[in-house]
């Protein structure tokens, strides 16, 4: 049981801010787009021996989240209308077409990361998340400078796989 919960940290460590930034973006409060994230945790958490063929975790639970957050703004949307309180509808749909295509982008972007060599990737992750150059040093390790070229080496090798996919 122990190994089992040192995944499910791993899970919650590697994915757990990214999948909450995404939520906010389509629900616009941090309450709730924690709560969907701490359910599709949940859901792939329970469900992760009949999951076992998923290639990617992350983009597994990019995509429940982002279902989720698109099922909660249906419901919400369902909800106003019924009290008709809901007005606006046209204004609402171009943001919601920008918010797809935000998710697409991210999408894509995982899946770019997800193919660099482990360190490159981990220091573009957690650099996203805030962490400044020093602290990823003391982090993995390393001193300032190779977190710096594994930065730089990192964003080249993406370039390149946006070039050679768009």
């Amino acid at each position: 049981m122990k190994e089992d919960y040192s995944e499910l940290k791993s899970v919650i460590r590697e994915h757990y801010a990214a999948l909450c930034a995404v939520a906010v973006r389509f629900v616009k409060s941090a309450a709730v787009a924690e709560d969907i994230v701490q359910e599709a945790i949940i859901k792939y958490w329970e469900q992760r021996e009949k999951k076992r063929g998923i290639t990617s975790t992350g983009n597994y639970l990019f995509t429940l989240v982002k279902h989720a957050s698109l099922n909660h703004l249906r419901d919400q949307q369902r909800e106003a209308e019924r009290h008709g309180v809901y007005a606006g509808r046209e204004e609402e749909a171009p943001q919601a077409l920008h918010l797809l295509i935000e998710e697409e982008s991210n999408r894509m972007l995982r899946e770019a990361i997800g193919e660099l060599p482990e360190m490159q990737a981990r220091v573009i992750r957690m650099g996203s998340s805030g962490l400044t150059d020093q602290e990823l040093a003391k982090l993995f390790q390393l001193s300032i400078p190779a977190v710096k070229s594994l930065r730089y080496d990192a964003l080249r090798r993406l370039r390149e796989y946006f070039d050679n996919h768009l």
